[in-house]
């Protein structure tokens, strides 16, 4: 066994920060004295070009997802709820969030939701692939995300309504006037 920062590491090869209660250590870094390259923090945190990951990864910086093999088929960003058994029923969801800073003393902490991109499942939980779900498009509005438009599993659109019932549904709360149904 391998250990760095502990006389009994605890894998053939571990890496433990030197102050465990001091969430500012890093267990690995790569980086420079003006620059953070990449670390991993002693919360298991992971930063690429930023000093304090908030999240379970950071990323500071212009990010390319791209694949180059001469044979790919496609390129994919995969994000995914991992939530099973009773607790991933109908209304479990994963989300595309865009935040914007809020602080200009601490922008990469203090930030506040803009919009968001979710994919919203359907129906109680069970296993295998054939799974229901909405893809839904929100919009913050004095400080409260909302849903703007909607596209359930059997196609139906909603804008301003979370349960179209036609292909295409517009609804707006504020009159019974400014309704436009499609059918």
């Amino acid at each position: 066994r391998i250990g760095i920062g502990t006389s009994s590491p605890s894998a053939l090869f571990a890496i433990q920060a030197l102050n465990s209660s001091n969430q500012a250590d890093n267990i690995f870094y790569i980086g420079s004295s003006t620059a953070n390259n990449f670390l991993i923090d002693n919360r298991g945190y992971v930063g690429i070009g930023i000093a304090r990951p908030t999240n379970i990864l950071s990323v500071v910086g212009t990010t390319t997802i791209d694949n180059n093999a001469a044979n790919a088929a496609r390129t994919a960003l995969e994000l995914g709820n991992m939530t099973v058994g009773p607790t991933a029923g109908a209304g479990t969801q994963v989300d595309l969030l865009f935040s914007f800073a809020t602080d200009t003393v601490d922008p990469l902490t203090q930030r506040t939701p803009g919009a968001k991109i979710s994919g919203i499942k359907q129906g109680g939980f069970t296993d295998g692939p054939s799974q229901d779900a909405d893809f839904a498009i929100y919009t913050l509005l004095n400080g409260a995300l909302d849903e703007r438009l909607r596209i359930t599993s059997s196609g139906n659109v909603g804008i301003g309504t979370t349960g179209p019932g036609s292909k295409l549904e517009v609804e707006n709360t504020a009159s019974a006037d400014d309704v436009l149904l499609l059918e």
